[in-house]
């Protein structure tokens, strides 16, 4: 396998700080994977703050991804959430809406 170098979209290094290079080691086995990620999904759709700025592209992914019940990612994102200047407070409010018991789930 050859090595490739990773090429950051726009925007991610302040949602994930520190936390990017070990995000994007986990991809290493899954290039395919990593780079829909990047290039894809945040390149094209997460990085435009057109419509919805930083801090609203932020609740509605980390929403999306905490419905999921996807652990990692939404460590990932609740972090990027506090990065960006979202209060502990709201963070934990979003919890509280995703997971009530109205949507069949238990908060934690």
């Amino acid at each position: 396998m050859t090595s490739t170098t990773i090429v950051e979209p726009p925007g991610c290094r302040p949602l994930y700080g520190v936390n990017l290079d070990p995000i994007n080691e986990t991809f290493k086995a899954h290039q395919d994977f990593g780079f829909i990620t990047r290039e894809i999904t945040y390149g094209f759709y997460l990085s435009d703050h057109g419509i919805l700025d930083g801090v609203d592209t932020e609740l509605v992914v980390l929403s999306g991804i905490m419905v999921q019940d996807l652990p990692k990612m939404t460590g990932w994102h609740l972090r990027a959430c506090r990065r960006i200047g979202i209060s502990a407070e709201d963070c934990e409010r979003v919890q509280r809406c995703v997971c009530s018991d109205t949507l069949g789930f238990t908060s934690q």
